[in-house]
């Protein structure tokens, strides 16, 4: 029992199990804005075409969101690695917040 509870530290020690849980909010809103495209169904998380078309998608909202602040929005790059390590707890508060505004 102790070497379980250790090891269970050990795989949630650092960012890697709140990670995991932005990476499944991440994809659950990159496919929100895919089914708004029309492109619903046709890829599926973590495929390459999925984080790809998705990081696109992405990267928009993110821009409208800063644009009036005058704040510098991630990199294309960036963002796709969001889907392997990780988003900022920051970022899934705002792609929430800007997919639940209406269009």
């Amino acid at each position: 029992m102790i070497a379980q509870t250790d090891q269970i530290k050990t795989l949630c020690s650092g960012t890697s199990c709140q990670g995991k849980r932005n990476i499944d909010k991440l994809q659950t809103i990159a496919q929100e804005l895919l089914n708004r495209e029309g492109l619903g169904g046709k890829f599926y998380p973590q495929e390459r075409d999925f984080v790809s078309t998705a990081s696109r998608l992405i990267l928009p909202v993110i821009e409208d969101f800063l644009s009036p602040t005058g704040g510098k929005p991630p990199t294309l790059a960036t963002v796709r690695d969001w889907f392997y390590a990780g988003c900022p707890d920051l970022m899934i508060a705002v792609l929430s917040h800007q997919t639940q505004q209406p269009k």
